[in-house]
């Protein structure tokens, strides 16, 4: 049995009836495993660093099954939608590009620079003008 099992098992138990108070051992567990959560919540980390050292300090071994990890996996996604959602509220909006388009003399001198009838090639020399306007 895990050491700080052991000695919350002797804080729990009960002398006049010669055994463990489970209601107390269970209250001491999880006042416990909750100091452990506020702490690590004090320190800026999520609740999965909190499963972490829950299971560390009770020497569970048992959490790496299959159902548990997966359970973890779940809850790891959804805290990091959440952290995304979050973070995504508090951002300041984007400003949004104004267009900027071609002048009748612009259009022209693209259409001067191009040495050709293609008319291929002359939409892309105004495609080039444009992106360089609106970068």
């Amino acid at each position: 049995m895990n050491e700080r099992i052991t000695e919350l098992r002797r804080k729990s138990w009960d002398s006049q009836t010669d055994s463990v108070d489970t209601e107390k051992l269970a209250k001491l567990i999880l006042e416990d495993v909750m100091s452990i959560c506020e702490d690590l919540g004090d320190k800026g980390m999520d609740g999965h660093y909190c499963v972490d050292a829950i299971a560390k300090k009770y020497q569970m071994r048992q959490w790496s099954n299959e159902l548990l990890r997966k359970e973890y996996e779940r809850g790891y996604a959804d805290a990091m939608n959440w952290k995304l959602q979050n973070h995504l509220e508090h951002l300041p909006p984007k400003e949004k590009n104004t267009w900027v388009g071609l002048t009748d003399e612009e259009m022209d001198e693209v259409l001067n620079s191009c040495d050709t009838t293609d008319i291929y090639k002359y939409f892309r020399a105004i495609e080039a003008k444009l992106k360089e306007k609106n970068q």
